[in-house]
């Protein structure tokens, strides 16, 4: 019953080799030097199951899609010290999810339309 309730302390070259993607990656992006020996630093996992399925889940996706994912969440997280425009896209698209509005279509027109 312990081990449910007591984190995973893991250093972070031990939690880059177990978990490469889900945790290696982040750790990596925000300037931890996550090589062996040469940081002292630690992490603290409350429930390794997770990271466990989300590992396997990041080795099943295709390479398109995780690019997608990281786009994303870089646009996302610097969008209001951007510009205008991409803080604006932002405010619109969490408006969008928030209130169950759907995205103006902006396919292709048919020829009746044009």
């Amino acid at each position: 019953l312990q081990e449910a309730v007591t984190p995973t302390r893991l250093s972070l070259s031990d939690a880059n080799a177990s978990y490469p993607l889900g945790l290696g990656l982040p750790l990596q992006g925000f300037g931890f030097d996550v090589h062996k020996g040469c940081n002292t630093t630690t992490v603290l996992l409350d429930n390794h199951y997770y990271y466990d399925y989300l590992e396997k889940m990041l080795r099943r996706m295709h390479i398109d899609d995780l690019k997608t994912i990281i786009e994303y969440k870089v646009l996302d997280f610097n969008a209001p010290y951007l510009s205008t425009p991409f803080a604006k896209a932002r405010s619109d698209f969490y408006d969008m999810v928030i209130y169950g509005e759907t995205p103006p279509h902006h396919g292709p027109r048919s020829a009746a339309n044009r």
